[in-house]
């Protein structure tokens, strides 16, 4: 028990913990809300230093033919597009560059009608990336390997990709253009050829141990399960 904390029969989830699971038995909450640490937002500056960084190989002697134009944007999307660059920038997930071509963005609405996405336009650089074949678990192994469990807790990571770093040597090759400058990314973008790869291959490897004993991961999502709910606490 952690210093000054109160005995547990006089404990109470804390309404952050409530907010995150209103169906969680306070047994479960309670045990969230003493690693509540573990589900804190991403740092607010700076790239997450991983243990598999993503790296982005080109076909010999190919480089990508990108059309030279911008998209076209409204006032109110260039707005937007110009918070999002800030955002990133004071984040360090991108930083100002120059490069011999740079990929086009647009904006897309996010699931839900839950504001705008920024895409990359990266279809003529993924035509010559050597591709990262790196499996993705088929989902009815996964079936099958929680088949007798009785007791489910998901998780999803919070902007997953943004915690993956692409390897410094090829961050160049991320390069994308806008109204606002040329920039580089140091974390894996959406529409990137061998993202998921990459991300599944750095998830393997944070769960290697628990993998297929009480875990399965697929992408973002982490599937904790077990057979009792003592048993589950124990693996929570």
């Amino acid at each position: 028990m952690k210093e000054g904390r109160q005995p547990d029969q006089a404990r109470r989830p804390s309404e952050r913990v409530k907010e995150m699971g209103r169906e969680l038995d306070e047994e479960t909450a309670l045990l969230i809300d003493e690693f509540q640490d573990v589900f804190e937002e991403l740092p607010p500056m700076g790239v997450i230093e991983q243990p598999v960084k993503h790296q982005i190989k080109l076909i010999p002697g190919e480089t990508p033919l990108y059309p030279t134009q911008n998209y076209t944007l409204s006032d109110d999307d260039l707005a937007e597009l110009k918070r999002q660059i800030k955002e990133l920038l004071e984040k360090g997930s991108i930083e100002p560059t120059q490069a011999p071509f740079a990929a086009a963005v647009f904006l897309v609405p996010k699931p839900g009608g839950e504001g705008l996405r920024m895409v990359v336009n990266y279809k003529a650089l993924n035509e010559i990336t050597l591709r990262d074949e790196y499996p993705l678990p088929r989902v009815q192994d996964l079936i099958q390997r929680v088949g007798k469990a009785r007791w489910f807790m998901k998780r999803d990571l919070q902007k997953g990709y943004y915690q993956v770093q692409v390897a410094p040597e090829d961050q160049w090759k991320t390069t994308f253009r806008c109204r606002y400058g040329t920039f580089q990314l140091k974390v894996i973008p959406f529409g990137l050829a061998g993202a998921p790869s990459a991300f599944q291959r750095l998830m393997q490897n944070v769960f290697i141990s628990e993998l297929d004993e009480f875990v399965v991961v697929y992408l973002s999502d982490v599937l904790i399960y077990s057979r009792t709910k003592k048993e589950h606490l124990s693996h929570l």
